[in-house]
């Protein structure tokens, strides 16, 4: 750069400001450099630095593109070249600067022939997800892995990472599976698979028959696992992908295979630099070291702080500064920066000692390092403020009192953005984050958030499904209507919605037919006639332009012509809302961008798909504007600083567990080579210090002896081993009953249940004229009242789903075999007739399936059915009646009503039966007596059972006394692998509870008490009152 311009002047002032070891480190330009950068010693500045003297060097003769720089993460890619570009200006922009990811990504790019396919992409999490299900979904059905209802996804996660850990070990298919055998073969002489006391049923010393049953079950879904591997790179390479975890693998062994590969791109680059060294796994490093290979003293240049290394759960290697070392022990120029420009000594201290404690560290490894950090910060340099570490009794008083002690700092003058409340986990800062907010204490949150799942985009999305099914079939979207038309930005009155509804019903039609006739709409007493029409001719123009307007353009029309947009200007969340507005948009264009042509109808789909399967469209939420206290989890603090840091739940369970679910049960013969506990503990002990280490005076460390819910907690490993140093101070804090009542009546409180405006009650009184009461109704009501007050009063129309369906079709085929047998001399239908009945149950309900639903209970059924036929067909009760309606009853004046799917008789005796499929052991629960502490009301089966009992005793119509109920689970009983009934034998006091529940529920709904909800988080009707009606 010119000596007179004014990035030289910039740069040059930059110079003189480096401290010794710094400015060695910058000037040490050729052969191998590693610098041991402690925290705030300048690791940044110095990387810029030097790459800004290779370039001003006129004897070098430097070009930017010499220069290959290698980060660890895109945020440091753009930080670095930022810095660069206001120290030498926009030649910055022909720097090489990537990350390890990208830079290998480029590689493949470049040489897509090599690599295998001309059109090689990188795969995407969606492709991967749908590659990996329809692999699932061709497997034959008997095959372990084969899944006949419910999704696919926990199955794809836990085959993902079952791969991963085969390339990581270096297990093949086979080896896996010789080591099953293995295991299989010697579980007889294993000590748990033998019985050590005498029972009922064994010996002492008998082999654990089911045991081993269960265990071999196990392993042999890893075998059929494990052979899937070579399924998947196959179905890959067919679909022109490939993983990006797979990059560098490829990369490393295309520069190992191919000499020219790798020369080419050892001729590109003069220089190389790596920031976040010790944050490098193993196989970056291989890059690193076959691009330098050539060179036997190469100009490579890293940086890195063995005791930050705190991503090994990512595969990051701290060996490779050791390695890196030794490699180069001959020419390598080593400089260690401890002057921290950032914190007190006491802090320094604090964190020094405690760091002290990990064994695996470079100056424990290597002569002449000493990383023994100097405070060089002149203006806090005098500051005698000690390191505290503060006990409480419980989190109800830490939080409280943290909480007055961030107001005392800001009270004081405090910046609110000097202050940062660290913490492990981002769900242990909620109710503190709430107090704060309540007290109108700015504060600072940035969390990852998927659009996908957010409210407002929810709306959006179920605009553009309603437009879709109108524009293939008309009427179709009419499911969807109730609830999309209580989205905010159309403005209109819930009541107005519920009295379309009603009316609808009644004269059965559809919403939009009600929407598009003023004159019904002025009969039925509708206020927002004009909005309710205006938004009708909005549809109506958006359905038609579907097919004239490409998708960015069309949607474009909705937000705009919809008042959507002006709808968020208006919003006190605008900020919020245009962000999540504008990423969807940009969504839409990079989809359209793959394919111009691209359907609004294909769209949903991918939409649908990224839901199934979890995958987030995420962006960063930033909760607050401008300055306020931090909040921020350890990993996120890195490379941050903050003049107060509280680091908040310093407990065992928090900071001292580790560990995950394995994806399958592998044998005890197959260890995989994960952390040690005192690797574990190490890098815990990392993440703890660099949380330290943000602080520049003030730094708190607290902990609690109980939880919220009294439950004991013990303090983490690290706060007692910090308590053995000399420059922190410790204190037990406990805050009066006075102190704690504003913080556990703000931060604690829970959120009211939703309430909703009901109709008038001159509709209300028509609504309930006629009303009965049905065991479907009891369980809807004891449940939610606004769900009940939805579904079965308003009567909002719903989809059916799967299960439903899926069920309907059983009870079908069970009914007509009943029916049969009645009428051919009491002789049970062979069993070709039963699976005929079963597909014709299922042909009336298909459109509750996708294609790969119906294919799946299909196979599904085929399975089930003959093994339940053969259970009971030969001692089926013949004096039955299938499926009996019992309606218009009357229980001491109250109208109740029923349908029992199967009544057995047997001289005197009754005995009503439910069907029910899906999971069993969860029915089983639903069987249980009431119970004032767990189930107040009952299960809802035991309730339903008793509930037939009555209705069958106001009929009166039996030849026999109801003594009993059953429920018939068509589906097996996991563990004990076998189809089960449960009997419930009825007593007077369970006749005399459901006789009162049933008057005390039936006055309730006369007196109209359903306009508040259950509040329960997995409510639908609750949520749709939440988020919708607000």
């Amino acid at each position: 750069m010119p000596p007179d311009s004014k990035y030289h002047q910039s740069f040059s002032a930059e110079l003189k400001k480096l401290n010794p070891a710094q400015k060695k480190a910058v000037d040490s330009l050729e052969g191998p450099v590693m610098v041991i950068a402690g925290p705030g010693t300048g690791k940044t500045q110095i990387l810029s630095a030097r790459i800004g003297k290779l370039l001003s060097h006129a004897d070098l003769q430097v070009q930017p593109h010499e220069i290959l720089c290698l980060t660890y993460t895109d945020a440091a890619t753009i930080a670095m070249r930022e810095r660069l570009v206001s120290l030498i200006g926009p030649i910055a922009y022909n720097l090489h600067i990537y990350t390890f990811h990208a830079f290998c990504n480029q590689i493949i790019q470049e040489n897509q022939e090599y690599f295998g396919f001309k059109d090689l992409q990188p795969v995407s999490d969606l492709e991967k997800f749908e590659l990996v299900e329809k692999m699932l979904m061709d497997l034959p059905v008997n095959h372990p892995l084969k899944r006949f209802k419910g999704d696919y996804h926990s199955d794809i996660i836990n085959l993902l990472k079952l791969f991963s850990i085969m390339q990581k070990e270096g297990w093949t298919p086979e080896f896996i599976s010789q080591k099953i055998d293995e295991y299989l073969k010697g579980l007889p002489d294993k000590e748990e698979f033998r019985y050590k006391k005498k029972t009922k049923d064994a010996n002492v010393g008998d082999l654990k028959v089911a045991r081993i049953r269960e265990e071999t079950e196990k392993k042999e879904r890893l075998r059929s696992a494990v052979f899937e591997l070579k399924n998947y790179r196959t179905f890959m390479m067919q679909a022109s992908r490939y993983d990006y975890d797979d990059m560098i693998n490829w990369v490393n062994d295309g520069f190992a295979k191919k000499p020219d590969l790798l020369s080419s791109y050892q001729e590109r680059y003069q220089y190389f630099l790596v920031d976040e060294y010790q944050d490098t796994n193993g196989s970056q490093n291989e890059i690193l070291k076959k691009l330098v290979s050539f060179w036997d003293n190469p100009n490579v240049f890293i940086v890195g702080d063995d005791d930050q290394s705190i991503y090994r759960f990512q595969g990051a290697n701290v060996e490779n500064m050791e390695d890196f070392a030794t490699k180069y022990s001959g020419s390598i120029t080593k400089i260690t920066l401890v002057e921290n420009y950032r914190s007190t000594q006491k802090i320094l201290n604090t964190a020094t000692s405690f760091i002290k404690r990990n064994n695996k560290r470079l100056s424990g490894i290597m002569p002449g390092i000493d990383k023994n950090l100097k405070a060089s910060n002149i203006k806090i340099g005098s500051s005698v403020t000690m390191p505290a570490i503060l006990q409480y009794p419980n989190i109800y008083h830490e939080y409280a009192d943290l909480a007055h002690e961030i107001m005392r700092l800001l009270e004081n003058g405090a910046n609110p953005s000097e202050i940062a409340v660290i913490y492990r986990q981002h769900i242990q800062p909620d109710p503190l984050l709430k107090y704060l907010n309540h007290k109108k204490v700015p504060v600072l949150v940035k969390r990852k958030e998927n659009i996908l799942s957010a409210v407002f985009i929810k709306k959006i999305i179920r605009l553009l499904s309603y437009l879709s099914k109108e524009y293939e079939k008309p009427g179709s979207g009419n499911i969807l209507l109730f609830e999309l038309l209580h989205a905010d930005f159309f403005g209109i009155n819930a009541g107005d919605i519920a009295l379309m509804t009603l009316e609808c019903h009644k004269q059965k039609i559809h919403l939009r037919d009600m929407m598009a006739s003023r004159e019904r709409m002025f009969k039925t007493g509708i206020s927002g006639i004009e909005n309710i029409s205006r938004i009708h001719d909005d549809f109506t123009f958006w359905t038609g332009a579907i097919a004239n307007l490409t998708l960015q353009g069309w949607f474009e029309k909705i937000i705009t012509r919809g008042g959507i947009l002006s709808f968020i200007l208006k919003s006190p969340d605008k900020y919020y809302l245009m962000n999540l507005l504008t990423a969807f948009f940009d969504f839409i264009k990079s989809e359209t961008a793959k394919n111009p042509s691209m359907h609004v109808r294909e769209f949903l789909l991918i939409l649908e798909k990224m839901e199934k399967h979890e995958i987030a469209l995420e962006i960063i939420r930033i909760t607050g504007i401008g300055e306020g206290v931090n909040f921020l989890t350890a990993h996120g603090s890195k490379g941050l600083e903050f003049h107060h840091v509280f680091l908040i739940g310093c407990t065992a369970n928090i900071w001292d567990s580790a560990g995950g679910r394995m994806p399958f049960s592998f044998p005890d013969n197959l260890i995989i080579k994960n952390f040690s506990d005192e690797e574990e503990a190490e890098e815990a002990r990392r993440l703890f210090y660099v949380a330290l280490t943000r602080a520049k005076e003030g730094l708190i460390i607290s902990f609690s002896n109980q939880n919220f819910n009294e439950k004991g907690l013990e303090k983490s490993r690290y706060v007692a081993e910090l308590m053995e140093s000399d420059d922190i101070t410790f204190e037990n804090r406990n805050l009066s009953e006075d102190e704690l009542v504003e913080f556990q009546s703000l931060a604690m409180m829970e959120e009211d249940a939703p309430e909703i405006e009901l109709l008038d009650k001159i509709h209300l009184d028509e609504l309930l004229k006629k009303y009965s009461l049905s065991p479907t109704h009891l369980s809807s009501y004891i449940d939610c009242p606004v769900s009940f007050y939805y579904k079965h009063l308003i009567q909002v129309p719903t989809a059916k789903n799967e299960a439903l369906g899926f069920g309907s079709a059983i009870h079908h085929a069970l009914e007509k075999i009943f029916s049969v047998m009645q009428k051919t001399n009491y002789i049970f239908p062979v069993l070709t007739e039963f699976i005929t009945y079963f597909h014709e149950g299922m042909k009336r309900n298909k459109e509750c399936f996708t294609e790969a639903e119906w294919k799946n209970r299909i196979d599904y059924g085929e399975k089930i059915l003959p093994e339940y036929y053969e259970k009971y067909v030969r001692t089926w009760h013949k004096n039955v009646l299938p499926e009996k309606h019992y309606p218009n009853l009357f229980l001491d004046g109250i109208p109740i009503n029923g349908i029992i799917d199967k009544i057995e008789i047997e001289g005197s005796a009754v005995n009503v039966v439910d069907y029910k499929t899906g999971n069993v052991e969860n029915g089983i629960k639903k069987l249980v007596r009431p119970d004032a502490e767990t189930e107040p009301y009952g299960g809802d089966y035991w309730r339903q059972l008793v509930f037939y009992k009555i209705l069958l005793d106001t009929k009166k119509s039996l030849p026999g006394i109801v003594i009993s109920g059953e429920i018939d689970f068509i589906e097996k009983h996991k563990k004990k692998d076998d189809f089960i009934k449960e009997k419930v034998i009825f007593t007077s006091e369970d006749v005399k509870f459901v006789t009162n529940l049933i008057k005390d529920v039936y006055q309730k709904i006369m007196n109209r008490e359903f306009s508040k909800g259950c509040g329960k988080e997995e409510c639908g009707w609750c949520n749709f009152v939440r988020y919708w009606m607000r």
